[in-house]
């Protein structure tokens, strides 16, 4: 196996989380810490015997490695098994945090068989990473034997351009509307017809524009994902999980891991939890100033990673960071559809919001953020609104309900208010 082929970045994801150093692991797997080093920058590939050990030692399966195929693309092909190239690939890095989060969609897509599922959180929040790991699972492309198929929406969808695609994947052409006189929704629920599709319909904002794209047959499962509380409630009930920021532990691992440099220089644990807690454990956040602080560090100069986490420290700075969207793999929707910044996620919900919802949510600014939380009549008396204005804002994500007539606000939002009230 080529080592591009195998998730390198998996082995100092799985030995992090167990709170080893290279060194504790090379005595462990009877190797130099080099070997490890060389492994976990891809620059070697660990053969059979080891593969087995770093199996054994870290906890983990030959597939999260990538020592074996995850997903046997000849085999699904010659079933007649679709996979839709417009579903994201898999990061470098594997998801953090998240695994009770797996297991629950695979009990209830493989178990209980779920038709309607929708997942609701923070932009930024890692919604559409777990489901991209979700259609990578072995177990859910078995199970949903005939094909994946991923739609993504946004703010304002072309719905007609996503029945095209959606039709071209599944063979059919505008000639065969023609044919038989169908419109597209038509077509496509005929030609899904008895087949075990599972359907995910990314970043919905509008409710009317998820339930267009329910296309499928009885047989078919849907994953809706959106910021929006109305938008996934709207859409299902029984199935209805709510995606939180990561653990200061895994927010902790996964800053870690993104900025790793060289031998010679590291981040330390005091720099790593003030940025943690600065963003929330949000895991945008945690991917981009990750990102940033490997290219500033990577050289081994400790100049230019002071000079980074002196940058990070500033709110206007980090708010409007730009992540690095040249990454690997994206398609190029993926890439125009990805938020530039933390700044950028959090102003893309806002400006859909009415003006009176705006001004409210701009006066919520007095507020500290999470762990501190504000009753509803204190909001009310500050923003001089309504409960319905508050609803609204917590419905898109900008305010956390803890209870009843209780609220709290996340540390990038509270951050966005500080700038945006500032400017």
């Amino acid at each position: 196996m080529k080592s591009e082929e195998w998730n390198y970045r998996a082995i100092s994801h799985f030995r992090l989380h167990r709170h080893l150093s290279q060194q504790a692991l090379a005595d462990l797997m009877g190797v130099s810490r080099q070997t490890i080093r060389r492994w976990e920058t891809g620059r070697s590939h660990p053969q059979d015997y080891y593969q087995t050990k770093l199996c054994q030692v870290l906890g983990a399966t030959k597939r999260e490695f990538g020592f074996d195929s995850q997903t046997d693309y000849p085999k699904l092909a010659s079933r007649g098994f679709l996979y839709d190239p417009a579903i994201p690939p898999l990061p470098d890095i594997p998801l953090m945090g998240r695994y009770k989060e797996l297991e629950h969609l695979r009990f209830l897509l493989n178990e209980k068989f779920h038709p309607l599922i929708a997942l609701h959180g923070l932009p930024g929040v890692g919604k559409t990473s777990i489901v991209t790991t979700l259609v990578h699972d072995a177990t859910i492309q078995e199970h949903f034997r005939d094909g994946i198929l991923w739609a993504e929406l946004g703010a304002q969808p072309d719905i007609d351009v996503l029945y095209q695609r959606l039709g071209q994947e599944l063979g059919l052409s505008s000639t065969d509307l023609q044919e038989h006189h169908e419109t597209w929704p038509k077509a496509l629920r005929r030609v899904i017809g008895q087949k075990r599709i599972l359907l995910v319909l990314d970043d919905v904002w509008n409710i009317d524009d998820a339930l267009a794209l329910k296309v499928g047959g009885p047989n078919c499962a849907y994953i809706l994902t959106s910021r929006s509380l109305r938008a996934a409630a709207s859409f299902t009930i029984d199935s209805l999980i709510q995606i939180q920021e990561l653990s200061e532990d895994d927010g902790l691992t996964l800053l870690h891991m993104l900025a790793s440099f060289s031998d010679s220089l590291e981040l330390n644990h005091s720099q790593a939890c003030y940025l943690v807690r600065a963003v929330g454990s949000l895991p945008l956040a945690l991917t981009i100033m990750g990102n940033y602080l490997r290219t500033q560090g990577i050289t081994g100069q400790a100049r230019r990673l002071q000079s980074a986490l002196c940058r990070l420290s500033n709110i206007h700075e980090r708010m409007h960071l730009e992540q690095v969207l040249g990454l690997h793999g994206l398609h190029s929707h993926q890439k125009h559809s990805l938020p530039r910044s933390l700044y950028a996620a959090i102003s893309a919900t806002e400006q859909y919001l009415s003006e009176r919802v705006r001004i409210a949510f701009s006066a919520l600014s007095v507020f500290p953020p999470k762990p501190a939380s504000f009753t509803e009549a204190e909001a009310i008396t500050q923003a001089q609104c309504s409960v319905d204005v508050l609803d609204a804002l917590s419905d898109a994500g900008l305010i956390e309900c803890i209870g009843d007539g209780q609220y709290m606000l996340h540390p990038t939002v509270a951050d966005y208010l500080q700038l945006r009230c500032a400017e």
